[in-house]
């Protein structure tokens, strides 16, 4: 995973989502960002997997990746999309955004342990 550029940006956690038809949980958390947290203040590539059900960007350590609250899941197409962008599972991708401290509630259940998480704000 490769990190580039390092400027403070904040977001305000919102907990973890669930699908909106409130079927099944999503893999990762959510947060409402905040009026100076868009486009992000790092960027990260790397490819986005599934550990035991927990989203992460790969790499060492891996990190779990936390999206706007406006994301959507699509557990059959294993696709997350924000606004215009469409991230798939298993497929390389960069994020802009910040790491952050893993919170200690709203965390998804698979996610739980994890000691970092990515809030990715733009691409």
């Amino acid at each position: 995973m490769a990190v580039v550029g390092v400027i403070g940006a904040s977001v305000l956690l919102a907990g973890c989502a669930s699908n909106p038809a409130g079927s099944e949980e999503f893999p990762f958390g959510t947060f409402a960002p905040s009026a100076d947290s868009s486009g992000g203040g790092m960027a990260v590539d790397g490819p986005l997997t599934l550990r035991d059900g927990c989203l992460v960007l790969d790499g060492e350590p891996p990190l779990a990746v936390w999206f706007p609250s406006t994301a959507t899941w699509d557990e059959a197409t294993r696709t997350i999309t924000v606004g215009e962008n469409t991230y798939v599972v298993g497929e390389d991708v960069s994020l802009g955004g910040n790491i952050a401290d893993a919170p200690t509630s709203g965390m998804p259940e698979a996610c739980e342990g994890v000691e970092e998480v990515f809030m990715a704000t733009g691409s």
